[in-house]
């Protein structure tokens, strides 16, 4: 049974799709009276939850009356209640909603930055790297973070399918395999559809997928486009990119929410590298540090907020 929170003064139905694709049995609501009495205390199975309402609330208190704290925290644990609609029409309107999901950007991020941490770190370990391989531990360690920072995200669809992807990258280091890129695609889509087979019905799902089978077209030697022959060197190949993406997508777009935004690719182009690059990287820092040094945690989610409204 899943627990739903519904406005305790405004008991509203919710679709039946809606219910029947979250594993829903009921919905309710709470009346406001004084002879209401909590029925349970012990939150102890409810670790992550707890978790993440902790950092949300550390959250909260480093940036008091920030418009951009509610991005932040989607950045931060993908809770994203506290973006307001005003944002999020903007973040529709230039095609960029993806950006503050917590998706593969984010998993991928983690896991290769503990990933060549933990590498470094164990080659330097002398008589471990014996028993034990600086790749192989490295592996390992990536994976758990990953595993641990997804179960933070709420497992949504994007966040399923980047871990698998990890998860499969990081068992061909420990089995010393490779595995093209597509066949990673393909066991992820596999895995994702026996852990749950009513993805299928969520937008994530095909937007998730859709958007890594673009990727993977556009970088193939079929598409490759030579920098002799265009003059063009990186940046031309990563605006092409977005290009081939939103058109790729569109299909995808118009079926789903009967609207696509045009300046996608302009936006994404500016957007994506600057989200990966400063705001992400100082949310995550910031996230990570709040909890054991509350200054160091606030300046570094200062600075993830002031990334976010440059950009704004």
């Amino acid at each position: 049974m899943t627990n739903l929170c519904i406005n305790p003064t405004e008991p509203r139905q919710l679709p039946l799709v809606t219910a029947f694709r979250h594993h829903l049995h009921a919905t309710g609501y709470v009346r406001a009276a004084d002879v209401n009495q909590r029925i349970a205390t012990d939150t102890s199975g409810y670790a992550i939850d707890r978790l993440r309402q902790k950092l949300a609330d550390g959250i909260q208190a480093a940036l008091p009356g920030s418009p951009y704290a509610g991005v932040i925290t989607a950045l931060a644990i993908g809770e994203q209640r506290a973006i307001s609609n005003a944002q999020w029409d903007v973040f529709a309107l230039t095609g960029t909603t993806h950006l503050v999901a917590i998706s593969g950007s984010h998993i991928t991020l983690i896991a290769r930055l503990l990933f060549f941490l933990a590498r470094w770190g164990w080659a330097r370990a002398g008589s471990w790297t014996l028993r034990f391989p600086a790749p192989k531990a490295a592996a390992v360690i990536a994976l758990a973070g990953a595993v641990y920072y997804a179960a933070l995200a709420g497992f949504s669809v994007p966040v399923q399918r980047a871990l698998i992807m990890v998860m499969v990258v990081m068992i061909g280091i420990l089995w010393q395999r490779n595995r093209q890129l597509s066949h990673t695609l393909a066991v992820a889509l596999l895995l994702v559809l026996l852990y749950d087979p009513l993805a299928v019905m969520e937008a994530g799902f095909w937007l998730s997928f859709g958007t890594m089978a673009m990727i993977l077209f556009a970088m193939s030697n079929r598409l490759a486009i030579s920098k002799l022959t265009t003059g063009g060197g990186l940046w031309w190949q990563w605006g092409r990119l977005h290009w081939l993406i939103t058109i790729g997508l569109a299909p995808v777009m118009l079926m789903m929410f009967q609207q696509v935004s045009l300046i996608s690719p302009l936006a994404n182009f500016i957007a994506v590298p600057w989200m990966n690059v400063l705001s992400v990287p100082f949310t995550l820092l910031g996230t990570l540090s709040i909890l054991v040094v509350p200054p160091l945690g606030n300046f570094f989610l200062s600075l993830a907020e002031y990334s976010v409204a440059v950009l704004w």
